[in-house]
């Protein structure tokens, strides 16, 4: 990661709900961004609280992980 930790404050780490290793992997990315300070929280795509989180703009930095259509999901999700 080349990015200095305060150009953004706060992470979100989307799985796919029906992908397993999405949901292992997305926790395993949430720890490694907390062991390095970073605020970070991860969760399924289709947890409706976790989705207005994004839409309210809490988060500066969404990563997705699934799938073409996760990120597609995820990207039409924070560009609202």
């Amino acid at each position: 990661m080349n990015a200095k930790a305060d150009s953004f404050n706060s992470i979100a780490v989307l799985a796919h709900p029906m992908v397993a290793e999405a949901a292992e992997e997305a926790k395993l990315v949430t720890r490694y961004l907390k062991d390095r300070k970073l605020a970070a929280v991860d969760g399924y795509l289709n947890d409706e609280t976790l989705r207005q989180r994004v839409r309210e703009g809490e988060f500066d930095v969404v990563v997705a992980l699934g799938g073409d259509g996760t990120v597609l999901r995820a990207g039409h999700l924070s560009a609202i």
